[in-house]
This record gives C-alpha cells, structure tokens and sequence, in this order.
C-alpha cells in the first residue's frame, strides 16, 4: 500500500484563529496518545476571516478533518475515538465541524529526502513493526506527530475538494 505524508504547505495562511485555542483544549493528551481523556466534544469560538471556506484537513495544532473529511474517512476504516470540535464564528455565527480521531499511533524517524525528480519525497524508519494494510496512521517522531494516509482515502478526498495541503511519498525504510 502507498502512503503519503500531509504537509502544510509553506505558503498557506488559511488557518483557523481560534479564541483561547491553548486554553480551552488540553492537547497534550493527544501529543500522549490519551485521546481517551479528551471530551467528546469541544466548542470552540473563532474570529472572522476573509476566508469563507476552510479546509477539509486543518494539520495544526491537532490534525483536524472537517465533517465531510470524517465521513469519507469512516468508509475506509471503522469509526475510531474520536473528539468533536465546533468552532463557531463570533461575527456570523455560523458553525464549522471538525474532528480529530485517533488513529492508530507508531513511533519513528521521519526523514525529507529532497526532490525526487519533479517532486519532494520523505523516507519513514519505523521504530515498530509498520501496520501494513491501515488506511491512516499517526507517526510519532520526538514531539512531532506526522499523518499518513493511503492513497486510496486521499483519491477520495481529493473527489470533496481537498486542497491547502501538501502530499509527499513516504518510502518505508526497514531498519
């Protein structure tokens, strides 16, 4: 199965201002893989953009998958735990979902291995087993955690309008 890691491509500046962000959410739990202790819901307030529309995946600070991103994930793999976060614009009003799940977390060394030809690939030295055959997965490397995703999953979220974000090739290294 090919994988590809979600990178924040450098120029976007799309992203959410949420009022109180750090205060109002605990995500140390999920850096610690203790989703778990994390409300099932969390509503959150956010300024007013220019931006009428976000993204379907939001990377930072919690990789963050809007509701239609969610439902497309949840063909590929049974529902996982998962926190629910509502963020309400102050202005308008109007409600943006979003939910962070917990996919299946492995520890090891993400590598940027440069340009390929026309593109950027990066390398993954698993520190476990890799789980072949899982649609998504968390990799977590220090105190980064990086999301890859099967193609299969990306195809289809590229059908809903994924935009904003950077896909690179992950070659799996055996240690």
């Amino acid at each position: 199965m090919k994988y590809y890691l979600l990178k924040k491509p450098d120029t976007f500046n799309g992203e959410m201002d949420v009022v109180n962000f750090h205060r109002q959410v605990d995500y140390r739990q999920f850096a610690k893989d203790q989703m778990y202790r994390m409300p099932s819901r969390i509503t959150c307030r956010i300024r007013h953009r220019e931006r009428r529309e976000y993204p379907l995946i939001l990377l930072e600070p919690l990789p963050l998958f809007h509701e239609t991103a969610w439902k497309t994930l949840q063909v590929f793999m049974k529902k996982p735990l998962h926190t629910e976060f509502l963020f309400q614009e102050e202005v308008t009003g109007e409600i943006y979902h979003y939910v962070c799940p917990a996919f299946r977390r492995i520890r090891g060394k993400v590598t940027f291995l440069g340009r390929r030809g026309e593109r950027e690939e990066a390398g993954l030295q698993p520190g476990e087993v890799f789980p072949e055959g899982l649609p998504a997965l968390y990799v977590e490397d220090g105190d980064k955690i990086y999301v890859l995703m099967s193609l299969d999953i990306l195809e289809s979220l590229m059908r809903k309008d994924l935009c904003d974000i950077r896909l690179l090739p992950v070659q799996i290294m055996e240690g």
